[in-house]
């Protein structure tokens, strides 16, 4: 199917990179490319991760936000298709296999994932089963679709992540708009790592007036493309 594996790496991430490299090294099938976009305040050693995957692409980004570094990666990786995976998450070893079963005549696969809770020792994972906008559509639009589900790169190419912290709901909005056509995976493909001192956690936490701007932004932003979700799903089923 031709897939790139993307990542991020920024305010001090970098210590998560070999892990996430050790678990793409391990992965059954292995994608065709993998990116990692370095930026502001970055703190990873290459050569290591390189050592892990000598094929690794390394691209360079200016703005410490989600949304334009996830932009620098996907520019740096033309494969047809691509996934970006947080840097402190882990991609599970069928992945690749259970993505390329699911992708058929389709464009945006949407993955079931696991969540662990790491301050909890005694915690187990939790499957998330996957969801398409359709799906989505029955509860008006709202809900949840991770924002590691694979996709065509053209869908990046019409609508680039946002220029925010929040990126993941416009994005599916747009894919929505752009005529992308939705399928899932019934099996995990992903293990979200909740950390308390996450990037969004600490953006959960804190309470500057900037940072709670940010966050009504974000709030906004999500019940907007909720609301476009509806209305292009309305608009087809009444043509």
């Amino acid at each position: 199917m031709n897939l790139g594996l993307v990542t991020t790496v920024y305010n001090g991430y970098g210590r998560f990179l070999p892990k996430w490299c050790e678990a793409v090294a391990a992965l059954d099938t292995a994608p065709d490319l993998v990116t990692v976009a370095l930026g502001p305040g970055h703190d990873a050693d290459v050569d290591h991760a390189r050592s892990i995957l000598p094929d690794l692409t390394v691209a360079t980004g200016r703005v410490a936000l989600m949304g334009p570094m996830r932009n620098v990666a996907v520019a740096a990786t033309g494969t047809d298709w691509v996934m970006y995976l947080g840097v402190d998450d882990v991609i599970l070893p069928r992945a690749v296999d259970l993505i390329g079963e699911a992708s058929v005549d389709s464009d945006f696969v949407s993955v079931t994932w696991q969540s662990i809770m790491t301050w909890d020792r005694t915690a187990v994972p939790a499957t998330h089963h996957a969801k398409t906008p359709q799906e989505l559509v029955a509860n008006r639009g709202r809900g949840f679709i991770v924002g590691h589900s694979p996709y065509r790169r053209w869908i990046w190419e019409q609508s680039p992540y946002k220029g925010h912290d929040y990126p993941n709901a416009p994005f599916l909005a747009g894919a929505v708009e752009a005529g992308a056509r939705f399928t899932k995976t019934t099996e995990p493909v992903t293990l979200y790592l909740r950390r308390l001192d996450s990037h969004v956690a600490r953006l959960g936490r804190r309470q500057q007036p900037a940072v709670l701007a940010e966050r009504r932004k974000a709030i906004r932003l999500k019940k907007d493309a909720e609301r476009r979700i509806v209305a292009h799903y309305t608009t087809i089923s009444s043509v």
